[in-house]
């Protein structure tokens, strides 16, 4: 029986449990064009998965930024949190896109979700963010576009390594998670 990931239109047969994962036992099919980290990580993600993974970075990011932006910046809490969530509603917007094409150019070039790997996404994204962060931020802090720049610049230098703790983290858990469920569909 032909072996598929999801997306390969090559076969659209069930798959078989996975099995060099770490610990594992069961027979993963031979797909030299993937490494094992990478077949284990294309386990489907859902609408759903993607939109909790993103509404999870920000909700996290919000509670980091606001009270610190708040404080940093001078303007009160209200007024930092509310600029906060709409750069939130954005990028979680922009997130939940770039993470589908993210996907998608690892199913094309079949390379692993490598700290490199995070750290190009990261700071790929962020430049996508920027461009539709700083005008925002300018009209709300009634500031230039220039202050506004260097202002997400600063919140850049935060999120950068934000991204790739959280996306690695997230990863490294998500793995665990396929591996203990694929174990318990096979016992």
């Amino acid at each position: 029986m032909p072996f598929s990931l999801p997306g390969d239109v090559r076969s659209t047969a069930t798959r078989p449990a996975f099995a060099d994962a770490p610990g594992g036992s069961a027979k993963i099919p031979p797909n030299p064009c993937l490494p094992r980290k990478t077949r284990l990580m294309h386990h489907h993600k859902s609408v759903t998965e993607r939109f909790f993974h993103a509404l999870g970075f920000e909700v996290l990011a919000i509670a980091i930024c606001a009270p610190l932006g708040a404080w940093l910046l001078g303007y009160s809490l209200g007024h930092i949190g509310l600029l906060t969530l709409m750069i939130s509603l954005i990028a979680m917007s922009w997130n939940m896109l770039f993470n589908l094409m993210f996907d998608h150019a690892q199913r094309r070039m079949g390379f692993d979700r490598t700290l490199v790997a995070r750290a190009i996404h990261a700071l790929v994204f962020e430049v996508g963010l920027l461009l539709a962060v700083v005008p925002l931020a300018a009209w709300w802090l009634d500031i230039g576009l220039w202050q506004a720049f260097v202002l997400d610049i600063g919140i850049a230098l935060f999120f950068l390594p934000y991204t790739v703790a959280f996306n690695w983290t997230y990863d490294h858990l998500r793995e665990r998670f396929i591996v203990r469920k694929i174990r318990r569909t096979q016992t």
